[in-house]
């Protein structure tokens, strides 16, 4: 199987959110992959809470490339979290945890980046990057009425999930992406 596009993975991820923020708010609710933030879920006998991050499958292994949850890491003792005790698994799919009636909470997102391609202004080529250095499409901007920008892909035309907003680079930041600064 192929790895998703970034517009496809988008897609997937955006029919999941977030129950709770406490992240600065940047992007969209629904998860990214870079996204760290702890999830909660309720086994037989106690509530149990571990450290995450939004990874993709690597692909070379399971030829996937899902986005799911990395569980765990190293606590401050240096002992191994893992999804469930006696199991090694650190991995969980967000269609699992959301049918073990897990809660995700956001706790840091990490940006994408937006570049111009050349010309900078409405309907001009702008390259984004996923925070894990993914190109991730290539869109345009368009103003839609006075103070309403929208983010379009620039190969289908088709308007991107997000918020509009008052200037391009708060339309970009909407679905997380940081333009960067012009060079001089």
């Amino acid at each position: 199987m192929k790895p998703f596009d970034n517009h496809l993975e988008h897609q997937l991820l955006d029919r999941f959110h977030y129950d709770d923020r406490q992240d600065d708010g940047y992007g969209p609710d629904s998860p990214r992959v870079g996204d760290k933030g702890w999830v909660i879920w309720q086994t037989a006998f106690n509530e149990v809470d571990r450290p995450f991050e939004i990874i993709r499958d690597d692909p070379a292994i399971t030829g996937t490339g899902l986005p799911m949850l990395l569980i765990g890491m190293e606590d401050d003792h240096g002992d191994d979290w893992h999804i469930r005790e006696n199991d090694d698994s650190q991995y969980m799919s967000l269609l699992e945890a959301g049918l073990d009636g897990a809660s995700l909470t956001l706790m840091e997102r990490a940006h994408g980046t937006a570049r111009w391609r050349s010309e900078r202004g409405e309907s001009k080529p702008i390259e984004l990057t996923a925070p894990d250095g993914k190109p991730a499409g290539t869109v345009y901007a368009y103003q839609s009425e006075p103070d309403e920008w929208r983010i379009y892909d620039m190969y289908d035309g088709k308007p991107l999930d997000g918020e509009p907003g008052e200037t391009i680079t708060d339309a970009l930041r909407m679905l997380g992406y940081e333009l960067e600064a012009p060079e001089a």
